[in-house]
C-alpha cells in the first residue's frame, strides 16, 4: 500500500506538471499517466509480495488512483497559487485608487503569504471556503468530469496491469513465479469433470485414457489442461479451464502433479517395454 501511495503521489505530480506546462497531448496524458505509473508499481508489488488476490489488487488500484487524482488537483492548486503570486503587481493595479502605499502592501502580502492571500482574495469571496477545499469548489463542472475520467481511466489501466500479475500462480515451496503455462491437453467439454478429477487425484491411468479423446469433435466448448513449471524447484502444476462460446471458466486451480501425470496428459498411454528376446 505504501508503494501504491508513493506511485499515486508521483503520478499526480507528474500529470499536473505535464498539464501545467501545456505539453503536447496533455489532455490525453494526464488521465493515462497516473494509471500507468500506479499499475507498474502495484504490479511489481504483487509480484514481489506474491499477492494473488485479484479483488485486493483491484481495490488497491482504485484507492491509489483516487489518491493520485487528489494529489493531481492539489498540485494544480499549488500552481494556481504560484501564478497568483507572480501576478501580484497586476492585482495591486486594480486598487490604484488607494495610492502606491496600498499597492505596495498588497504586493508584499501576496508575495510573502500567497496561500493566505489567495484564500482572502479568490476562494473565500466566491465559495466561502479557503485552502484546497475552496480551490476545488471554485472549479467548473468540466474539471469534475475530467477528474472522474482520470479516476476511471487510471483505475482501468492499473487494474488490468495488476490483475494480470495477481492471477499468475507461484510456487509455495520456493516462492518462484511459474513460467507461462502450456496447453498439454484439450478435450471436448463433456470430459471436463473427468479431466479435473484425474488431475486432482493424480490418476495417471485415467489421464492417459482421456488423451484418446483429444481428436474428438470439440463442438462449442472444450476443457483445457494448462501446465505450469516452477523455475526454482522444478515442481509441476496443472490447472483446468473450460471454454464455452468464447467464455473462460475455472474448473480446477493449479494443482501439484507428478511428471508421470504430465507425460500421460501429453502423450497418452505409455506402452510397456518389450522384453528382449533371448539370443
Amino acid at each position: 500500500m505504501a508503494l501504491g501511495m508513493v506511485a499515486a503521489l508521483l503520478g499526480g505530480l507528474a500529470a499536473a506538471a505535464y498539464m501545467h506546462l501545456r505539453l503536447p497531448l496533455a489532455i490525453v496524458v494526464s488521465p493515462l499517466a497516473p494509471g500507468l505509473l500506479v499499475g507498474v508499481v502495484l504490479g511489481r508489488a504483487c509480484k514481489r509480495f506474491k499477492m494473488t488476490d485479484r479483488t485486493i489488487a483491484m481495490l488497491l488500484s482504485l484507492v491509489c488512483c483516487v489518491i493520485c487524482v487528489i494529489f493531481y488537483h492539489y498540485a494544480m492548486y499549488f500552481f494556481s497559487v504560484m501564478k497568483f503570486r507572480d501576478g501580484a503587481s497586476q492585482i495591486a493595479a486594480k486598487v490604484s485608487n488607494y495610492g502606491p502605499l496600498a499597492q505596495q502592501k498588497i504586493i508584499t502580502f501576496v508575495q510573502q503569504h500567497p496561500f493566505k492571500a489567495y484564500d482572502q482574495l479568490v476562494t473565500i469571496p466566491r465559495v466561502h471556503h479557503g485552502g484546497y477545499l475552496g480551490f476545488i469548489l471554485t472549479r467548473s463542472h468540466i474539471v469534475w468530469i475530467f477528474a472522474l475520467a482520470q479516476v476511471s481511466f487510471g483505475t482501468l489501466i492499473a487494474v488490468r496491469m495488476t490483475r494480470r500479475l495477481a492471477k499468475l500462480p507461484f510456487c509455495a515451496a520456493c516462492g518462484q513465479w511459474f513460467q507461462k503455462p502450456v496447453n498439454i491437453s484439450v478435450l471436448p467439454l463433456q470430459w471436463a469433470d473427468a479431466l479435473a478429477a484425474a488431475i486432482r487425484d493424480g490418476d495417471v491411468a485415467s489421464a492417459a485414457e482421456l488423451n484418446q479423446y483429444e481428436d474428438a469433435p470439440m463442438g462449442r466448448g472444450c476443457a483445457v489442461a494448462r501446465h505450469y513449471a516452477c523455475r526454482g524447484c522444478q515442481e509441476q502444476f496443472v490447472e483446468v479451464e473450460t471454454l464455452l462460446a468464447g467464455r473462460k471458466g475455472a474448473k480446477l486451480p493449479p494443482t501439484r502433479v507428478t511428471p508421470e501425470l504430465v507425460r500421460a496428459l501429453k502423450d497418452g498411454p505409455i506402452a510397456p517395454p518389450v522384453p528382449a528376446e533371448p539370443v
